[in-house]
C-alpha cells in the first residue's frame, strides 16, 4: 500500500501502527518527551499499544510487541472479537463500555441510561460518557465498573514493565481527569507499591486526535 500510495500521490508515504503514532505525538510534546520507558495505550473500538524501552520503540521478535489488548485477564470471561475469552479488550475497550451499559439496561437497573439510547435504540460508550459528564448515577456506576477493567490490565503492565509514564489515548481519552481519577482509584488497590513508583498516568496530548499528529510526525521524521 505504501508503494501504491506514493505512485498515486507523488508524495512520500510512511506506514505505522496507530498506537505508535500516538506514541510519536507524546514523545514530541507530551509528558514522556524526556522519559526512557513508557507505554501508550489507545482505548477505542479495541485496545492498542506502543512501548518504548530504554529510549527505543520496542517492536518484539515479530513486530507484534506493545499489543496488550489480547492479554487474558479473566480466564473464561467475556468473548472477545478475536475469538478468545477473557481478553483485556473484551472488558476495557470503548466497545466494552457500550456493552456494559446495555447489560445494565437489560437487567432493569439503569433507567437513566435507557433514556439515553440512540434513535436506533442502541447504547454505545458515547452515551455512557455523556451521562458521566452530566452526573447521571446510572452512567457513573457503569463507568466505575468499566474503569476497573481498565485498571486490571494497567496493573499487570505496571508490574511487568515498570514504566515512567503510561499515556492513555483513543476516543475515551477525551474524558481527561474523569478517566484518570477513576482508574487511579482502582489502581491503588491493585498495583504493588504503586505509591513508591515514579509512574505518571496521563491522557495523550490532543486526545483522540493525537494519532493524526503522530502520523504527520512519522512522515516528517521518516519513522
Amino acid at each position: 500500500i505504501k508503494r501504491w500510495l506514493e505512485q498515486q500521490t507523488g508524495l512520500p508515504v510512511a506506514i505505522e501502527n496507530d498506537a505508535n503514532c500516538v506514541l510519536l505525538a507524546e514523545r514530541w510534546r507530551g509528558k514522556a518527551a524526556e522519559m526512557s520507558d513508557f507505554l501508550v495505550l489507545t482505548i477505542g473500538t479495541g485496545i492498542g499499544g506502543g512501548l518504548v524501552v530504554g529510549g527505543e520503540l520496542w517492536r518484539g521478535a515479530a513486530g507484534l510487541a506493545g499489543e496488550p489488548g489480547h492479554m487474558i485477564v479473566a480466564a473464561g470471561g467475556p468473548k472477545c472479537r478475536c475469538g478468545q475469552r477473557g481478553c483485556w479488550e473484551a472488558g476495557a475497550s470503548g466497545n466494552a463500555l457500550g456493552a456494559a451499559a446495555r447489560r445494565a439496561v437489560a437487567a432493569g437497573g439503569a433507567p437513566l441510561l435507557a433514556a439515553r439510547a440512540t434513535a436506533a435504540g442502541r447504547l454505545e460508550g458515547r452515551e455512557v460518557t455523556e451521562g458521566v459528564k452530566a452526573g447521571d448515577d446510572d452512567a457513573r456506576r457503569v463507568w466505575h465498573e468499566w474503569t476497573g477493567w481498565v485498571a486490571v490490565g494497567l496493573a499487570n503492565l505496571i508490574q511487568v514493565i515498570d514504566p515512567d509514564v503510561i499515556v492513555l489515548g483513543g476516543g475515551v481519552s477525551a474524558m481527561g481527569d474523569l478517566l484518570l481519577d477513576s482508574v487511579r482509584d482502582h489502581l491503588q488497590g491493585m498495583a504493588l507499591a504503586l505509591d513508591a513508583r515514579r509512574l505518571s498516568l496521563v491522557c495523550a496530548p490532543g486526545g483522540p486526535a493525537a494519532g493524526v499528529v503522530g502520523a504527520a510526525l512519522a512522515g516528517w521524521t521518516g519513522c
